[in-house]
């Protein structure tokens, strides 16, 4: 086998294909999508948002919002490019399980993934505020 059919060889599972090279493709743009959701995230929060008086902290919480929407878009463009004969129908069975696991599996993280999301939102404490909690502050 040479290095070549290596790469091109298709590997099959179900009505879904992929290649060595599509994978590595599909990496690499997975990797430029997250540097430029950190790029957009700091362009926002450091740039755009701060043009309109907005406070630091909601800033950082509309940035941070915004990077979530374009790393989701970018891998529902991502992962038809890697796997070909990926649908939707098939991506709605892969997220449906995802959110079973994490529904159940998972309920503590996504728990704390939504309440940060909502301190960032609300913002009872700001950016620069001191915390205290039982004896630790910060």
């Amino acid at each position: 086998m040479t290095l070549d059919a290596f790469w091109t060889r298709p590997i099959d599972l179900g009505t879904i294909s992929f290649t060595p090279l599509s994978l590595l493709l599909g990496f690499v743009l997975l990797l430029v999508a997250v540097f430029i959701q950190r790029l957009l995230k700091y362009i926002l929060s450091q740039r755009v948002f701060p043009r309109f008086s907005m406070h630091p902290g909601l800033a950082h919480a509309y940035a941070t919002l915004v990077g979530y929407i374009f790393l989701f878009v970018a891998l529902i463009i991502i992962g038809p490019i890697s796997f070909q004969g990926l649908n939707w129908a098939t991506l709605s069975v892969i997220l449906g399980a995802i959110s079973f696991g994490v529904g159940f599996g998972l309920r503590n993280i996504a728990d704390n993934f939504v309440s940060g999301l909502i301190i960032l939102l609300e913002r009872p404490v700001r950016v620069g505020d001191r915390v205290t909690i039982d004896d630790t502050s910060g």
